[in-house]
């Protein structure tokens, strides 16, 4: 087996476009192609996240039955950074940690899209202690 390599470049087209702040959401369930827009867009200094860590779970998953029922899973292809950091298993660690208690889950609070909302308002203070993003 042998890895592959492929150039992508997706220019955007000419016409209106949305500038301004940017936050994404992120967590446990962002994983795959979740995860590579999560990548082009703060590696891009276009984005901010806010939540919990990603999934950390590139997809082109392999499926492998075993016996009795249960089931291997392999990614298929490696998945890392623009710059080779690896992030399979690891996951993509959001700029702003929010983490959600069980007491918020009981009364339906969400503390990520609370913080996202104030990231928006405070958007200077919140890219600048991000790495300028």
């Amino acid at each position: 087996m042998s890895w592959t390599f492929r150039e992508w470049e997706i220019a955007p087209r000419d016409g209106k476009r949305y500038l301004g702040p940017l936050v994404l959401l992120c967590g446990p369930a962002t994983h795959s192609s979740a995860e590579d827009l999560v990548i082009e867009l703060t590696q891009g200094k276009r984005a901010l996240t806010v939540g919990e860590r990603t999934a950390g779970g590139a997809g082109g998953k392999l499926s492998i039955a075993l016996p009795g029922g249960g089931e291997l899973c392999l990614s298929t292809f490696k998945a890392t950074f623009p710059d080779g950091r690896e992030y399979m298993g690891i996951g993509i660690q959001p700029d702003v940690e929010v983490r959600p208690t069980l007491d918020d889950i009981v009364k339906g609070n969400d503390p990520a899209l609370e913080k996202a909302c104030e990231v928006i308002s405070n958007w200077d203070s919140f890219s600048a202690g991000a790495g300028g993003k």
